[in-house]
């Protein structure tokens, strides 16, 4: 009997998270995988970066083929360092440079911008991960500080991308702690776009998988306590069992977030897959290490309720001012009107909907 109970329940969980991963496979609902790479290009060796409206720094273990037009693969690279890339955008064409160093590329971003260290979950390939990070500093006017890896392969479905990036994930947590580690040391060295400024590390879905896998094999246990301002665990898909206890071993940021959402529709896919409920829908015994923000009354069962997307209703205002808040360094939950303190729980708040006259702009 309990056989089949669980293989029911993963029917249903191959069931509800067939359509995210079919999309991501296309490309996204509205541009094909073709038409998204067909307005990227790398840049040859000659030609240098200038600065742009639009641009965003990525550090990425793909494996990369010069000769291709598809010039990053869904493979990790073992053989070379981790590259780090200036992405620019003009004319809604997009150009990647090869760049020396993460300090080199910061260089190019605006210097008065807060900083967000941001790592991606399930079904990127390179130009939709570049996408995202152009999204989140578009919207939020922030710097983007990628850490990039393959989460898509365009040959699997259903079940298997998911595996495939709930393993990269882990499988980058020691190659993340060495570029925490240069991050820190560009902090102490002074560099202006990092410090003095407002630094958020934001995992997003499968991304905190890595920082689970991290504190499980001791990767950051000698990293310096509160060297960035906020660590934001956002629809975290990764089981909530004992979750205080990895958590509260995480003291490399002075404020840890978890965004969860109980209706949150992908997943509730996750939590019937794995048996076990998920942190960003339904943490349970929660730690006082963490400040937690429940997004059910404003989201329902969205998933992603901090970047807009193209043809798709933009996210509510009231997750919009919240994130904004968060991202530019101004998140204090209780002078924050669009949080209203938890009845119930200790340490967590509620992010309701209010009737606003005017669309954002």
């Amino acid at each position: 009997m309990m056989r089949h109970k669980r293989l029911i329940l993963s029917l249903m969980g191959l069931l509800l998270i067939q359509c995210p991963i079919n999309a991501q496979k296309k490309g996204n609902r509205f541009m094909p995988i073709e038409q998204l790479w067909s307005i990227v290009k790398l840049a040859d060796s000659t030609e240098k970066p200038v600065v742009r409206d639009t641009m965003v720094v990525m550090y990425t273990n793909r494996v990369l083929i010069d000769s291709s037009k598809y010039f990053f693969s869904h493979e990790i690279d073992h053989e070379r360092p981790m590259l780090p890339l200036l992405a620019t955008c003009l004319n809604q064409q997009w150009t990647v440079f090869r760049m020396p160093s993460i300090d080199s590329a910061m260089q190019f971003l605006p210097s008065d911008r807060a900083l967000v260290i941001y790592v991606e979950g399930l079904g990127k390939n390179f130009p939709i991960a570049m996408y995202r990070a152009a999204g989140m500093t578009t919207q939020y006017q922030v710097n983007v500080l990628m850490y990039d890896y393959p989460t898509l392969n365009e040959r699997y479905d259903l079940i298997r991308n998911y595996y495939f990036a709930e393993r990269n994930s882990k499988n980058n947590s020691e190659g993340y702690k060495d570029f925490l580690l240069q991050l820190i040391q560009y902090k102490a060295d002074n560099r202006s776009w990092i410090s003095g400024k407002s630094t958020t590390v934001f995992h997003h879905s499968l991304g905190n998988a890595m920082l689970k896998e991290g504190v499980k094999e001791g990767y950051f246990d000698h990293l310096p306590d509160s060297a960035f301002d906020r660590l934001v665990l956002n629809a975290a898909c990764v089981p909530q069992w004992n979750h205080r206890k990895w958590i509260n071993k995480l003291s490399y940021a002075k404020e840890i977030y978890i965004h969860y959402n109980k209706g949150d529709f992908e997943l509730l896919g996750a939590t019937l897959l794995k048996h076990r409920y998920i942190l960003g829908s339904r943490p349970i015994k929660r730690t006082s290490h963490a400040v937690y923000i429940d997004f059910n009354p404003l989201l329902d069962r969205k998933h992603n309720g901090f970047l807009n997307k193209p043809g798709r209703p933009k996210v509510p205002r009231e997750a919009h001012e919240y994130y904004e808040a968060l991202l530019q360094g101004k998140a204090n939950p209780e002078l924050l009107p669009q949080l209203t303190p938890h009845r119930k729980k200790a340490n967590t708040y509620q992010v309701f909907p209010h009737f606003h006259p005017e669309p954002i702009r």
